[in-house]
């Protein structure tokens, strides 16, 4: 049965506090919010998505796992979720549970380009460059001017021996984003 509508929108103001809280860099009052919701509704998934964020935010791993392992029971679809997971698994060490969690995820086809970055970088941390590739073009080609997406990008092309493509990007990445330490250095350090 659905919420009622007051006890949605108290919710929704909940989660979106809460997500602006761990933006600003406030986890204890993010965690509260959390820690409200899900006893207004112990089954949100957004909820619980956020404890994991907040989880990992505050370098609690733990509880980062159990969280993201909660909202893939109540969404197995949630492919978010599955990329925090396998990044997690794959600082344990545990690369076949990394690698399950990887395939789950990459069968949602998520669109959301901070999704397919992630999932680009746990790839990257398997050895699965070719894949890494495909996920980094997918989020680039959603997210164009997202610089971090583009770094990602380009180390990859350098990786694949792609150096023009990749010079391209480090000059894009410059001009969106002069003070860019990373890619200055990058396109420096790439043999030309």
């Amino acid at each position: 049965m659905p919420a009622p509508q007051s006890q949605q929108q108290e919710l929704r103001a909940l989660l979106n506090r809460g997500f602006d809280l761990l933006e600003k860099g406030d986890i204890r009052a993010a965690a509260a919010c959390c820690q409200q919701a899900i006893r207004i509704k112990p089954d949100l998934v957004q909820a619980h998505f956020l404890v994991g964020l907040v989880a990992l935010e505050a370098k609690d791993r733990k509880n980062a796992f159990s969280a993201f392992g909660s909202v893939t029971k109540l969404d197995p679809a949630h492919a978010a979720a599955w990329a925090h997971l396998a990044k997690l698994y794959m600082g344990e060490g545990q690369v076949n549970l990394a690698d399950m969690a990887l395939r789950e995820a990459r069968k949602v086809l998520s669109e959301d380009p901070m999704v397919n970055d992630l999932l680009g970088t746990v790839a990257s941390l398997m050895g699965e460059y070719d894949d890494a590739r495909r996920l980094y073009e997918r989020a680039t080609g959603k997210a164009p001017r997202h610089t971090p997406f583009l770094q990602n990008l380009a180390n990859n092309l350098v990786y694949h021996g792609l150096i023009s493509e990749a010079q391209g990007i480090f000059e894009k990445i410059i001009s969106l984003q002069p003070e860019s330490p990373q890619a200055h250095w990058s396109l420096s350090a790439v043999p030309g």
